[in-house]
């Protein structure tokens, strides 16, 4: 954000959250199915590892977002200063 304009690298963060919550889905959907089987003995394990995923990409997505915000804010102050 710092080397260039703003606007460049905001396009970027509505499709990484869009991606991150389409893994979060895809991740859980994969759980569902394999929890038909009853043999599937890493469901506990996959299931950690979702919870896992599902907050570090929020906890991204947010920090991303909060940067940007405060990058914008800074710019918004240079010009009418």
């Amino acid at each position: 954000m710092q080397q260039g304009p703003y606007y460049i690298k905001m396009n970027h963060l509505p499709r990484y959250a869009a991606a991150s919550a389409q893994e979060v889905l895809l991740r859980a959907y994969c759980i569902t199915l394999g929890s038909f089987d009853p043999e599937d003995i890493m469901l506990e394990s996959d299931c950690t590892n979702l919870r896992k995923a599902a907050v570090e990409r929020s906890q991204t997505t947010r920090a991303m977002f909060l940067q940007y915000a405060q990058e914008m804010v800074k710019l918004l102050t240079k010009k009418y200063e």
